[in-house]
C-alpha cells in the first residue's frame, strides 16, 4: 500500500523513488512545466504508471511546485532578472535609494541585477551610466525658492521633496508639482507616513497605510488572504490588476470574459479555493476537496452522481478514470464506478469468480440489476438477457 493505493512490489521500488515531491500515479497524464504553464499541451489519451506531480502542481527541473512558486520568464532584452524576494519597485536614476525598497515585504517578480536601476524607457542599466544631474538647473522647485516667503524644500535633484516639515507639521506633496497629498498632515513629532512611496504609485494607483496582500486581479476578483495590513499602491475604484504579475491596473469590464470555472475559482461564486480549472478554462475532470476525496464532474462542472471517492481511491492522479465517467454516463445501463471489480457480471455468467476479487479500479460498468450482453459493450436488464443464456 502506498498513498492509498495497492501496488506490485515493483510498483513500490518506482514509487519510493519519485524524486523531490512527486508521486506515484497508477494512471498519470502528461505533467505541464512551469514553461507550460496557461497553454494547451498535446498528450495522449492514455495513461501510464509513473512519478507525477500533484494536482495544481508544475515540474519546475525535477521539482513540482505551485504556479506562484514557478519561476517568470522575464525579459532579457530589459536586462531582468528573477528574483524569488525583490522589493516592491525598482530604483531609479533619480531615486537610486527608493523609499519602497526600506519595507520589510518582497515579492516573486522580475527586477534589476545588483547595482542597476531602471531607466525611464524601462530598461535595467548599471547605475554608474545614470546621466548625471546638473543641480544648477533652474526647477519648478528652485523657483519658487527665491518667489515665496515660505517655499518649499527642493530634492538633490531640484524636484520637490516628498515631505515637507514646518515647526509643528509634517506633510507629502508631489513630487512634479509640490501639490499637497490630502490626508497626509499631521503633527511633527512621530510623523510615520513615509511620503516617497506615498506619492509614488504608478497610474491609476493610489498609495495605501492598509492594503491588502492579496490585490485582487482579472482572474481572481474576491482572493482569499490574510487579514494583515500592507503598505503599497492599490488600484483604484473600479480598476484591478490585470494579473498577479502584472500590476498595471485594468477597469474590470475590460478584464477578459471567464468562463465558468474560472469566475467561481476567482470567487464569483462557490468556494474561491475550488473547483480546479484547466488552462483553457473548462472544468478538470476531476475534482477533489481538501480532505483529498475526489469526484468526477460534467463538461459544465456538475458532479457526476456515484464517482465519489474515498481518499486515495479516486485522485487528482488517474483523471483519466473521470474522462472515462463522463462518457459511461451518457450510456444506457451504465455508471461510472470510482471502486469496482476487475469485471461486471454477464448475461452468460451473472456471477463470474472475478467480481469477488478484493482490488478495484476507478471504471464504467453496469448499474445495479443490469449484466453485460454477448456484445461484452452493451449492459441491459438481468431479466432482458435472451433466453437461451443463464
Amino acid at each position: 500500500m502506498h498513498q492509498g493505493q495497492c501496488l506490485t512490489n515493483s510498483q513500490c521500488s518506482v514509487a519510493l523513488a519519485c524524486p523531490s515531491n512527486q508521486i506515484y500515479s497508477l494512471c498519470a497524464g502528461c505533467d505541464q512545466t512551469c514553461d507550460q504553464r496557461g497553454q494547451l499541451v498535446a498528450c495522449t489519451t492514455q495513461c501510464r504508471q509513473q512519478c507525477t506531480c500533484p494536482h495544481g502542481m508544475y515540474l519546475d527541473g525535477q521539482t513540482c511546485v505551485t504556479a506562484e512558486q514557478c519561476p517568470q520568464v522575464c525579459d532579457s532584452s530589459l536586462n531582468e532578472v528573477f528574483s524569488t524576494c525583490a522589493a516592491g519597485c525598482d530604483a531609479t536614476c533619480d531615486e537610486p535609494q527608493k523609499a519602497c525598497s526600506t519595507i520589510k515585504i518582497c515579492r516573486r517578480r522580475c527586477t534589476c541585477p545588483v547595482n542597476h536601476v531602471r531607466s525611464e524607457d524601462n530598461f535595467c542599466i548599471p547605475v554608474e551610466t545614470c546621466p548625471v544631474v546638473d543641480i544648477q538647473e533652474v526647477t519648478a522647485c528652485s523657483q519658487q525658492l527665491a518667489s515665496l516667503q515660505n517655499p518649499l524644500e527642493c530634492d538633490a535633484v531640484g524636484d520637490f521633496a516628498t515631505q515637507q516639515c514646518n515647526a509643528r507639521e509634517c506633510f507629502c506633496v508631489q513630487r512634479h508639482n509640490g501639490a499637497e497629498l490630502s490626508g497626509t498632515r499631521q503633527p511633527r513629532a512621530g510623523y510615520n507616513i513615509n511620503c516617497q512611496l506615498y506619492g509614488n504609485c504608478p497610474a491609476n494607483m493610489e498609495f495605501s497605510t492598509c492594503a491588502t496582500e492579496c490585490p485582487p486581479t482579472c482572474n481572481r476578483r474576491l482572493p482569499r488572504c490574510t487579514r494583515r495590513c500592507v503598505l503599497d499602491c492599490v488600484c483604484q475604484n473600479g480598476m484591478v490588476r490585470a494579473s498577479s504579475t502584472n500590476m498595471t491596473c485594468v477597469p474590470e469590464s475590460q478584464c477578459p470574459v471567464l468562463s465558468r470555472c474560472q469566475a467561481q475559482r476567482a470567487g464569483a461564486g462557490g468556494n474561491p479555493q475550488f473547483p480546479q480549472c484547466n488552462p483553457d478554462g473548462s472544468y478538470i475532470p476531476t475534482q477533489c476537496d481538501t480532505n483529498d476525496n475526489c469526484y468526477c464532474v460534467y463538461e459544465n462542472g456538475t458532479k457526476i452522481e456515484g464517482s465519489d471517492g474515498n481518499a486515495g481511491v479516486l485522485t487528482m492522479a488517474n483523471y483519466m478514470a473521470c474522462i472515462t465517467a463522463r462518457t459511461c454516463h451518457n450510456t444506457p445501463g451504465m455508471k461510472f464506478h470510482p471502486c469496482a471489480p476487475p469485471c461486471d457480471g454477464m448475461c452468460a455468467e451473472p456471477e463470474p469468480s472475478c467480481i469477488f476479487l478484493e482490488s478495484c479500479t476507478a471504471r464504467c460498468g453496469c448499474k445495479t440489476g443490469y449484466l453485460l450482453a454477448a456484445d461484452n459493450q452493451t449492459c441491459v436488464q438481468a431479466d432482458a438477457c435472451p433466453s437461451n443464456e443463464p
